[in-house]
């Protein structure tokens, strides 16, 4: 039996996921900013007419605007003040990431939902691919050198970024069947890269597992099988130095561990510095930004001489607490609130025999913001990600899919 998609979607996938990091790479470029930024450009104008023909309301465009103001002006402060460019340069990319999350919601709402199911998952079964052909061929071509390059992506944790975040959305949607075929692939994965980001995207697929479940068996089989599982990887991780040293947070000198640890310090240090007001729209790691003794640490384990991502934080909680003082703090509150409704939804809807095809369109958007988790809290790479992208995307498609009056938007929830 083929599994149908949408040709175009594929493409799109593609695009937003691989292209970014090969420009990355073979461009040599010290930004991963400026191949999604090229990718976003394209798709804008190809999609432009779903933009400019749009009617906005009024409340929407006013929302907006004040959002874009209120980071204009901190981006126009940061270069007469402090001399620095990079805030003002990234606000194109913003609007135009904001812009593209809307027309791919608007287009998605015209393809039926199966389609997308099967397209993504047609684009999951690509990225494992990639990620098993990297056993068998380690590319040394347009700056792919090393044991570490994953073509395309340009490092493993990317690769398991696109690869997680799909495959928790396809958890929420698809398959049970072909969910633990991708579960098993990435369990596998996970130990023999190894990637201890990919193993917790494999984790975040099992409650998805269990609450769409309509088989008792299925559900005593999981019931049985999860807690042996998760013996079986505590051995593992216990007896793997690669996990046992980015899970012990005692005088660890892994840099992984230290980069997560040093994102909470820098979230503290300078949400306290500026009395909750936060540094600004990408001023994390410039001249205002005040480091802890983690940060020193790591320098003098590289030498002295070197620091480790200090402008994106680590993860984009870090990122978003420093930047934006309280309001950074309210938007994490908020995401970590939503993510707790989302288990609460994923509950509900998995006690109907069957979903409608809006249901499922509200399952797929939850997915994607759930999978989010990751780059929130663990590993990301600032704010122009695929991830932050489709969660973009997600949002939006949630705002076209469910009417509801100004004084009911918490239905969204």
């Amino acid at each position: 039996m083929i599994i149908r998609l949408n040709k175009k979607l594929f493409f799109i996938l593609s695009s937003i996921f691989l292209l970014p990091s090969f420009i990355f790479v073979s461009l040599h470029r010290n930004s991963f900013a400026a191949g999604l930024a090229l990718i976003l450009f394209i798709i804008f104008i190809y999609f432009s007419k779903i933009f400019f023909l749009q009617k906005f309301k009024k409340n929407k465009i006013l929302f907006l605007s004040i959002s874009l103001s209120f980071l204009m002006a901190s981006s126009i402060y940061s270069l007469l003040i402090y001399h620095v460019s990079k805030p003002i340069l990234s606000l194109p990319i913003l609007i135009i990431m904001i812009a593209v999350s809307y027309q791919l919601s608007k287009y998605l709402m015209k393809v039926k939902i199966d389609l997308i199911i099967n397209s993504i998952l047609w684009f999951i079964l690509l990225i494992l691919l990639f990620g098993w052909l990297r056993f068998l061929y380690i590319p040394e071509f347009l700056g792919y050198v090393g044991a570490k390059a994953t073509f395309p992506f340009s490092e493993p944790s990317h690769f398991a970024l696109a690869l997680g975040l799909l495959a928790v959305t396809y958890s929420f949607v698809g398959k049970q069947k072909w969910n633990i075929i991708i579960w098993l692939n990435m369990l596998l994965l996970s130990f023999l890269y190894p990637s201890l980001t990919l193993l917790v995207f494999t984790m975040m697929m099992i409650p998805a597992f269990v609450l769409k479940s309509k088989s008792l068996i299925f559900k005593f089989t999981l019931f049985i099988l999860f807690p042996l599982s998760l013996v079986a990887i505590g051995y593992l991780i216990n007896h793997m130095e690669y996990f046992s040293s980015r899970l012990s947070f005692e005088d660890s000198k892994n840099l992984t561990t230290l980069v997560w640890l040093q994102g909470w310090q820098l979230a503290y240090l300078n949400f306290m510095n500026t009395n909750g007001i936060g540094l600004g729209f990408q001023m994390l790691g410039k001249s205002t930004t005040v480091y802890g003794n983690i940060t020193y640490i790591m320098s003098s384990l590289l030498g002295g001489g070197g620091s480790l991502n200090t402008e994106d934080g680590g993860f984009l909680a870090a990122k978003i607490i420093a930047e934006f003082g309280f309001v950074g703090v309210l938007l994490v509150f908020l995401y970590g609130f939503y993510l707790i409704k989302i288990v609460y939804r994923l509950r509900q809807l998995s006690k109907k025999y069957s979903l409608t095809e809006l249901e499922k369109r509200k399952l797929l958007a939850y997915g994607i913001i759930f999978g989010l988790f990751v780059e929130m809290f663990l590993r990301g790479y600032g704010y122009f990600s695929p991830g932050v992208l489709m969660t973009f995307v997600a949002i939006f498609y949630l705002f076209q899919n469910f009417k509801m009056s100004r004084f009911k938007i918490w239905k969204l929830l």
